[in-house]
C-alpha cells in the first residue's frame, strides 16, 4: 500500500512525529493529563491541508469560548482549574507548525 501511495507514509510519519513531540512538550511543561495532547495533534492532523485553515479558525474559536466560559465560572464560583486551556496550545501550534 506505501508503494502505491507514498504521500500516506509521508503522512503517517509526520502525524507521528507530531503526536510524539506534542507528548514530550506537554510533559516538558509537566501539565496534567498530557495525554490530550497527541489526541488533539492526532485530530488536527487528520484534516486535509486545504480544510485544515477552516477547521483551525473553527478549533481556535472553540478555544477562545471555551476559555472565556471558563473564566467566567471561575470568576463566580471562586475555583480555578486552569490546566485544561493550557494543554492544548503547545499541541496546536506545533501541529500548525508541521502541517502549514
Amino acid at each position: 500500500m506505501a508503494r502505491e501511495n507514498p504521500s500516506s507514509l509521508v503522512h503517517a510519519a509526520r502525524t507521528t512525529v507530531a503526536a510524539v513531540v506534542s507528548y514530550l512538550i506537554a510533559r516538558l511543561f509537566r501539565l496534567p493529563e498530557a495525554y490530550w495532547a497527541p489526541i488533539s495533534t492526532l485530530i488536527g492532523m487528520q484534516s486535509t491541508l486545504g480544510a485544515s485553515l477552516p477547521v483551525s479558525v473553527q478549533h481556535l474559536a472553540g478555544t477562545a469560548v471555551g476559555a472565556a466560559v471558563g473564566a467566567v465560572t471561575a470568576t463566580y464560583s471562586g475555583k480555578v482549574s486552569g490546566h485544561s486551556v493550557r494543554q492544548f496550545l503547545p499541541s496546536d501550534c506545533f501541529v500548525r507548525c508541521v502541517a502549514g
